[in-house]
């Protein structure tokens, strides 16, 4: 688990090393671990596949969060040199990768701006 966390999901060694003195959610991230590990080896053997993305001719937003992790903010930024419509691309400040939950509202936010974007040229 510790593994996982450190190489596939790239969490420094410090967030490692905290999660495991709380017991409690040391547990429940164990819960998730076999159905993690199970789809990352599924996206594994898809390969990278990222001019797949080329062929994608709808409007797009790429949202992610200032302080998500390296790896992912590398994956939207090439996605974003891949799709063909990206409308925006925003950056969340102080937020990373679960954004979704800590600033619900700035995602809504963005989420609505984009789509009134898209409707506004319709």
């Amino acid at each position: 688990m510790a593994i996982h966390l450190r190489e596939i999901v790239q969490a420094p060694r410090w967030l490692v090393t905290c999660v495991r003195l709380a017991p409690s959610v040391w547990r429940r991230l164990r819960a998730f671990a076999p159905a993690q590990i199970s789809d990352d080896e599924a996206i594994e053997a898809l390969g990278v596949g990222l001019a797949r993305y080329a062929a994608v001719e709808v409007p797009t937003c790429l949202l992610g969060g200032d302080r998500s992790p390296a790896n992912l903010r590398q994956r939207w930024e090439a996605l974003a040199k891949v799709l063909p419509r990206v409308r925006s691309v925003v950056v969340l400040r102080r937020h990373g990768h679960a954004a979704h939950l800590t600033a619900p509202t700035e995602v809504a936010w963005a989420v609505e701006d984009f789509t009134d974007s898209v409707l506004e040229r319709r």
